[in-house]
């Protein structure tokens, strides 16, 4: 049972291999990292362990949600899934995640340490991230309206984006 970060990771991960025209072929001769960004890692999985504690005074866990609950689970399944031998690290940096995330995957590759490097940002809708972002009546009121010059605020929503990552001189 994998996270809902990590199924958001997955998803964007294939999106990306498929747009590259990448092969399983191709990714076994390679040593491809996966680098992915999020802004509180799994939360979502603490939430749900945290309703079934107060609201059920369960205090034994299965351990597969237990095991959605670090927040390298997403890198690792995107590792897992597609057998990708390089290095494979989360970054749980807030807002900016995702963009660590992408700078190190360059740096990964700069330093030949990977040929290619799956890398973006992944990112679950949470109470706790609503709760935040709501505290600090960042939340839109009403609709949210990007462009509109007299916009409130913005909608917490989830996503993910990944890009393949490659060094210029790679055939």
């Amino acid at each position: 049972m994998l996270s809902r970060a990590s199924h958001l990771g997955l998803a964007a991960a294939g999106l990306a291999i498929k747009d590259a025209g990448l092969s399983q072929d191709d990714m076994s001769s390679m040593n491809i990292g996966v680098c992915i960004g999020t802004t509180m890692g799994s939360v979502q999985t603490s939430e749900i362990i945290n309703e079934l504690m107060v609201l059920h005074g369960q205090i034994d866990f299965s351990k597969e949600l237990l095991c959605q609950v670090p927040t390298h689970s997403t890198p690792s399944a995107v590792a897992k899934e597609f057998k990708l031998s390089g290095p494979h690290m989360m970054f749980s940096t807030a807002c900016a995640a995702g963009n660590y995330a992408i700078g190190y995957g360059f740096d990964l590759i700069r330093l030949g340490r990977a040929d290619s490097v799956i890398a973006g940002g992944s990112e679950p809708l949470s109470k706790v991230a609503f709760t935040g972002f709501n505290q600090f009546s960042a939340v839109a009121p009403e609709k949210c309206q990007p462009f509109d010059k007299n916009r409130k605020g913005m909608m917490v929503a989830e996503g993910a984006g990944i890009l393949i990552l490659e060094s210029l001189e790679r055939p």
